[in-house]
């Protein structure tokens, strides 16, 4: 599967760093690891038998049978008792020239392996939206801590030189505590994004199965390019792109083609038959006989009452 544009659109706010991972990197590690992306792959490989299993309904069914017996006949015909063995072997073939129901059910696999491929391609986009917000969560923690300990050490003078006020008699104690009061705030909202941040980075490590490590930061907004067109054309994008609606639609038709298939199980069939029986030492009467038979033809069967 390719990336999809949403996730080249992420990439493009990263820049490229030797010792940090970047968006792309931790996208391949999560698609690596990730249990729900690595259950959607095995069901999109689950769905592509279903064109096989439809396909199946088409083709040749061949039969090979086989008997050996011991017989005790015991019959009033003079010399008519008799204790034999006979064998026999059979292969039967069937090709389905006409069967209507068949033929619909193949159609419908044909949709459902569409929609297999469909269903996949959104479990990659749902994964890349999981591993972006995760990734952009840890780079916005990082950033509010980065400003919170710009704000701390600016607090800290503020504190420091209302303590030398108070000293030399330029400054209330009112405002010494009210400096010790934003201080004691920046130091808690520090633990508290710190706190925020760890949770990130594990939410972030669920993903890809390993500890984060650094990350690449963000380049300046200028350099990215805005997708462009209004509302209206999106919406219109959205209706004939959509890959829920399409899932949906494909649906649709799918549910219309099993109506046509039961309605076709009324229908006739149609097949070319053809076969071959060896029985060897068969009694008929006081003679043991072997036989021969080949057979080749068409076989119609039509449901008149079920």
């Amino acid at each position: 599967m390719q990336f999809k544009p949403l996730f080249l659109a992420l990439t493009l706010a990263l820049a490229p760093a030797a010792h940090a991972a970047n968006l792309s990197d931790v996208f391949r590690d999560a698609q690596a690891y990730d249990a729900q992306y690595a259950a959607a792959r095995a069901a999109w490989q689950a769905g592509q038998e279903k064109a096989a299993q439809g396909r199946a309904g088409l083709l040749p069914n061949v039969n090979l049978g086989g008997n050996l017996r011991y017989n005790n006949v015991d019959s009033s015909l003079t010399g008519g008792d008799a204790d034999f063995a006979s064998n026999g072997l059979s292969v039967n073939a069937a090709q389905p020239l006409y069967r209507r129901q068949n033929q619909v059910l193949y159609e419908q696999s044909k949709g459902q392996v569409k929609i297999a491929g469909m269903q996949f391609q959104v479990a990659e986009q749902d994964l890349i939206l999981r591993v972006a917000q995760a990734y952009f969560d840890v780079l916005q923690s990082q950033d509010n801590i980065d400003f919170i300990n710009a704000q701390k050490a600016a607090i800290t003078e503020q504190l420091a030189a209302a303590k030398r006020n108070f000293e030399v008699g330029t400054a209330t104690i009112t405002d010494t505590h009210e400096a010790q009061a934003r201080y004691d705030l920046a130091v808690a909202q520090e633990i508290a994004e710190q706190n925020n941040l760890n949770i990130r980075l594990r939410t972030l490590e669920k993903l890809v199965g390993k500890p984060a490590g650094a990350l690449d930061a963000l380049i300046e907004p200028a350099q990215l390019k805005a997708e462009s067109g209004n509302i209206d054309d999106w919406a219109a994008r959205a209706a004939d792109s959509n890959l829920q609606a399409e899932i949906q639609r494909i649906a649709k038709a799918i549910a219309d083609q099993e109506v046509e298939r039961n309605r076709a199980g009324h229908y006739p069939t149609l097949d070319a038959v053809a076969g071959y029986t060896v029985n060897n030492n068969q009694n008929f009467g006081t003679t043991q006989v072997d036989t021969r038979i080949a057979s080749i033809g068409l076989e119609l069967n039509l449901p008149i009452y079920q």
